[in-house]
């Protein structure tokens, strides 16, 4: 988060562009930012220092730092939606070992998971896992196919580092 980067000192650089699901993003960079997840170190190559305060709102309490595609990518991930725990282990690990840590579900199905940054600084971390709604549906198509006909629709408010967007 930007507000949570200022405030510990993490310095960061303009030239961050993304893609929301809703719209585009755009923030700073940081380098060289190691994490302590359950005990573990993982060093973060490269974050993206963004305004998180839309997701923190959404949620109801404050999210700091939000867990991507990197670690996903540089660690064998079991999560175990029902109990609420995430066991992170090095590629190539058996899944019997590992460190389990427990999840905080939100009302909207986020997870979070306490986290430490250096200087001892504790967070919570939302697991970005791209999506909480289990299907998103072009409007368009739905209108051209007759997708929605006879069914009950509803408004939604999705919630991102983008901002929150409201759908039907």
């Amino acid at each position: 988060d930007r507000s949570f980067a200022t405030r510990t000192g993490i310095e960061s650089r303009e030239g961050f562009r993304g893609n929301g699901l809703t719209d585009g993003l755009f923030g700073g960079l940081a380098s060289g930012i190691a994490i302590d997840i359950g005990g573990r170190r993982l060093a973060v190559l490269e974050s993206a220092v963004l305004d998180l305060s839309g997701i923190s709102a959404a949620l109801g309490y404050r999210v700091d730092i939000v867990l991507g595609q990197e670690l996903f990518e540089t660690r064998l991930v079991e999560i175990d939606f029902p109990s609420n725990r995430l066991r992170l282990l090095a590629p190539g690990t058996e899944l019997e070992s590992g460190t389990s840590l427990h999840l905080r579900a939100a009302p909207d199905r986020l997870r979070t998971l306490p986290a430490v940054l250096p200087g001892n600084i504790a967070v919570a971390a939302a697991l970005d896992l791209g999506s909480n709604v289990p299907l998103y549906v072009d409007p368009a198509l739905a209108q051209r196919h007759g997708l929605l006909k006879g069914l009950r629709t509803s408004t939604l408010a999705s919630a991102g580092a983008e901002g929150i967007d409201v759908g039907t």
